[in-house]
């Protein structure tokens, strides 16, 4: 091939149009517009005319013709000129509306510029991409295979598109740990919109993975730190006894994990009980699921197998069509099998603010209660009403009727019932006003149990006052009234007050400590002295200091048996640092066996804390038994850092660059870009003390320079 120094008036013979000046010239440059993609700046070229090829080297850069970005390298190729235009470059480095990428090669034609094995850095995030796309016609950014880090969270997917400010991830995986390292957890979902102005990230079809468990977040969460630190992890602890006179058959000590995401609408809980010697040991693997009006949920639950299946699906805008299934095997309160298939009509009452409805019913029912084996079919009819009036500031009233008759032909029975719950709720002030009423009338016809489909009569009024609020420097206040009379009796239910519970709490706060002193009273027990209420009387206090927990608690009952002082309790709970780790002991001693019998204290409550801490956070785990009731916490805490532990700074360029000069505490950080071929831009961390390093080029297109050979003038 032969080399020549071709004069810039033939070579524009070769393109049309005029460049756009985004790059800096000198008067040695040359400059060669290329149609429909941009122009070129260079200081030395060669051609190969048989071959339609130009070579430009010493330094060259790029600008585009509709889309405003700026591309530098050494040197580039261009094949194609009057044709299929075809543009090549190594070690290349883009600028584009604040975003400047370093890769490996380029390739371009006149719709669209493709970077490899790239290096982004702008717009508040940096990383790595296996490919950036640029789009010359719309100015959109494609990212595949990019890993992006933020000031608040780092982001993983397999692709991303970028516009303005907004960027849509396919199958991000997101996380606030930005520190080196494997994150302590991280946030999966089907797409991610972030708004680099607003720093925020809305997540679709999200889940949330730290370790082997995975929590279903919903359709969309917005994520924030405290959004993510409110989340607790699915792990539960129950502990439930024997009780032989309300007929309840305990399964102990349990541990569940769950819900586990599946899929589409599928997950699943595991577990077992009996975990403690007293109860036999039971295995729990429940399966649930949710699409297009089924629900499922198939497995072994601590009672037995079990099996329940609902179909509901719309046959006309007011009419939809269900099918149920029940199965219920030996081991739960009643084994159980039952089918029914269900039509109801619906239609809203814009006039009362309610709906109406109306279903009907056959199925078909088999049941073993402790009286004996029940089966048969039921056919029945169930109208429905709900109205309320408009929210005003004088309240609000509602009303809920229903009214069903069933027949059962194979025992030649029946049952009819009319329920009716009026209601009416208030705001005053800080308190909030909650009465309501039950009447239930029927006949109690079902030869089933309650279980399945026996009313109840029922005449029920409540109460529900709730008051809370804020007064002073740090001090707050809340109160709560609760009462249910029960004026008709049933097999279950007593007349009289079945709960009459009052409480109240006053707390205050000063710096990082908190006093906290409440009052709790069952009052039924004491009215209704029949040794089936409960009736105590409770004072408490307590006092915080982020880790550091004191309490004092007295409690003397009523009813049931046995009766007076049965706590005079003092609790604490001190943490204790370690190397990595955080450990936080309670114990709480009951005295009141010492006032009344002079016996030795007896432990009333036990557990322990541990904080699992790393660089971007903590994972906490935890249990607590108090008078025999196990709780479990497991949660991630975002704002607990390791000691040193630093957060990764947007530290700019391409290979060999994002030195980290200094670090002090949480501040700053001030970085130096290295040296690369194709030129990069040197600045400082926003925020750091000279604002940019002295020397640096700027991003937005105006004087951006070629990086040159030591041979060669830039151009």
């Amino acid at each position: 091939m032969r080399r020549t120094r071709v004069p810039l008036a033939l070579l524009l013979l070769l393109a049309a149009g005029v460049a756009s000046a985004q790059c800096e010239r000198s008067p040695t440059t040359s400059e060669l517009s290329i149609r429909g993609f941009g122009a070129a700046y260079f200081h030395q070229v060669r051609t190969d005319s048989t071959h339609d090829r130009v070579d430009f080297y010493g330094g060259v850069c790029l600008t585009g013709e509709g889309v405003a970005w700026t591309m530098l390298a050494e040197s580039v190729t261009v094949r194609g000129l009057s044709g299929d235009l075809s543009v090549s470059a190594q070690q290349p480095t883009l600028h584009l509306e604040g975003w400047t990428m370093t890769a490996a090669n380029l390739h371009a034609d006149r719709r669209e510029l493709t970077l490899e094995t790239v290096q982004v850095q702008g717009k508040d995030l940096s990383g790595t991409a296996t490919s950036v796309t640029l789009d010359l016609q719309q100015g959109s950014l494609r990212l595949d295979g990019a890993a992006l880090r933020g000031p608040t969270f780092s982001v993983r997917g397999t692709m991303a598109t970028v516009r303005g400010n907004a960027v849509t991830v396919v199958y991000p995986r997101i996380s606030s740990c930005t520190c080196a390292g494997s994150p302590l957890y991280d946030v999966e979902g089907s797409s991610a919109q972030i708004d680099l102005q607003g720093q925020s990230v809305v997540l679709r079809d999200g889940s949330l993975h730290a370790g082997p468990v995975t929590l279903p977040l919903g359709a969309s969460l917005t994520l924030s730190e405290k959004a993510l630190q409110d989340l607790s992890l699915p792990v539960k602890v129950t502990y439930l006894p024997s009780d032989a006179a309300a007929g309840i058959t305990g399964t102990g000590l349990g541990v569940t994990v769950g819900p586990l995401h599946l899929g589409p609408g599928v997950q699943a809980d595991i577990g077992a009980t009996g975990l403690d010697a007293d109860y036999p040991l039971a295995g729990l693997a429940m399966l649930t699921g949710k699409a297009e009006g089924d629900t499922f949920r198939f497995g072994k639950a601590p009672g037995g197998l079990r099996f329940d299946m609902t179909s509901d699906h719309p046959v006309l805008p007011w009419l939809d069509a269900g099918f149920d299934t029940r199965v219920l095997e030996p081991g739960n309160r009643d084994t159980l099998r039952e089918a029914v298939l269900r039509l109801r009509a619906h239609t809203p009452v814009p006039a009362f603010r309610g709906d109406a409805g109306l279903q009907l019913l056959a199925a078909g029912s088999s049941q073993e209660p402790a009286t004996g084996h029940v089966a048969g079919a039921r056919v029945g009819a169930n109208a429905s009403l709900r109205m309320g009036t408009a929210p005003a500031p004088w309240g609000r009233v509602t009303l809920r009727a229903t009214a069903s008759e069933t027949l059962y032909p194979d025992q030649g029975a029946s049952q009819w019932g009319v329920e009716l719950q009026p209601g009416y709720g208030v705001r005053l002030g800080p308190v909030q006003v909650d009465l309501g009423y039950l009447a239930r009338f029927t006949d109690s016809g079902s030869p089933f149990t309650t279980t399945l489909d026996r009313l109840e009569p029922a005449q029920r009024p409540s109460l529900d006052l709730q008051a809370k609020g804020a007064w002073g420097a740090g001090w707050s206040a809340s109160a709560t009234f609760a009462a249910r009379y029960d004026l008709v009796g049933s097999p279950s239910v007593g007349v009289g007050f079945n709960r009459l519970h009052v409480g109240a709490t006053v707390a205050h706060r000063s710096g990082a400590w908190q006093l906290s002193a409440g009052v709790d009273s069952a009052l039924e027990g004491a009215i209704a002295p029949d040794g089936q209420r409960a009736g105590y009387l409770q004072g408490s206090v307590r006092l915080t200091d982020g880790g550091l927990e004191f309490g004092a608690r007295a409690r003397t009952t009523w009813a049931p048996d046995p009766v007076g002082l049965d706590r005079l309790e003092l609790s604490a709970a001190v943490p204790i640092e370690l190397p990595g780790v955080e450990l936080r002991p309670y114990l709480a001693l009951n005295f009141a066996p010492t006032v009344t019998a002079g016996a030795l204290p007896a432990i009333s409550g036990h557990g322990l804390d541990v904080t699992l801490v790393s660089c971007c956070g903590a994972l906490q785990l935890g249990y607590r038994d108090q008078d025999g009731t196990w709780s479990v916490s497991v949660s991630v805490d975002l704002q607990r850092r390791s000691a040193g532990s630093t957060q990764a700074s947007g530290c700019g360029g391409g290979p060999a660059t994002g030195t980290t000069l200094a670090v002090a505490g949480s501040g700053a950080q001030t970085c130096r870009a290295g040296a690369t071929t194709g030129g990069g831009s040197t600045t400082a961390a926003p925020g750091s003390a000279n604002g940019s390093a002295s020397g640096s080029t700027s991003a937005s297109g105006t004087g951006i320079m070629a990086g040159a050979a030591s041979d060669a003038s830039p151009p």
